[in-house]
């Protein structure tokens, strides 16, 4: 379903490095699926973009040894993979329709 131009070999190369990223970085994978978590507790919406711009801001992200930026556009693919791992995060989340959607048949899309 990536239909915003890109290509579908480009969509699928994006959850990749999105997946490889957090196969290389667990300590920042598990602090965003604790922090979906405390969410889900205390029944709080989750902005998976606010994490993002918050590890910019406070927490420098460092992969393979050196500084890393990461991408606005992983947003959408890092929802996803949370909602597919901690599916109780879901009415959390708000998920818009996006170019990756296809390569997360499990998710569904609209408002949490």
């Amino acid at each position: 379903m990536c239909d915003s131009g890109i290509g579908t070999a480009a969509c699928a190369a994006t959850v990749e490095r999105v997946r490889a990223f957090f196969d290389a970085n667990p300590d920042l994978w598990s602090e965003l699926v604790a922090e979906a978590r405390r969410h889900v507790a205390t029944g709080a919406r989750f902005g998976v973009q606010t994490a993002i711009e918050r590890w910019r801001w406070y927490r420098p992200v460092v992969s393979g040894g050196e500084a890393f930026r990461l991408d606005n556009t992983w947003g959408a693919v890092i929802a996803r993979l949370l909602v597919e791992a901690v599916p109780e995060c879901r009415p959390f989340i708000e998920l818009r329709r996006s170019r990756f959607d296809g390569f997360f048949t499990a998710v569904e899309v609209g408002h949490g």
